[in-house]
């Protein structure tokens, strides 16, 4: 039981993520598999407005094809207190998710 719980923690870091400084003009999640960039996703402005953090929230997913027909569904969520993301879909082969990588990109002011 504790080495599934090992591979699955390793794959939640890569799947399931956050970056705590809220996208104020917007941002870009960059997915790489490997070296090759396998996509862009959007990420919108929080609703700057909002007196709460359920207020605040705005969402956006995509879906990323990668050469070999692997389909990758992303879900982006925005907010006040910054954005969280979250791999939907994904292949079932541990070589893949040992490649991806996410990086978060701001948008300049």
């Amino acid at each position: 039981m504790g080495i599934v719980k090992e591979m699955n923690m390793k794959y939640e870091n890569i799947l399931n993520g956050s970056e705590s400084l809220p996208p104020i003009n917007g941002a870009y999640l960059y997915v790489y598999k490997g070296d090759k960039l396998l996509g862009i996703v959007g990420v919108p402005s929080p609703n700057l407005m909002a007196e709460n953090y359920r207020d605040s929230i705005v969402e956006n997913s995509d879906v990323l094809v990668d050469e070999e027909g692997n389909e990758y569904e992303i879900e982006v969520i925005s907010s006040n207190y910054g954005i969280d993301w979250n791999f939907i879909n994904y292949p079932d082969d541990k070589k893949i998710l040992d490649n991806l990588r996410v990086e978060v990109k701001y948008n300049e002011f």
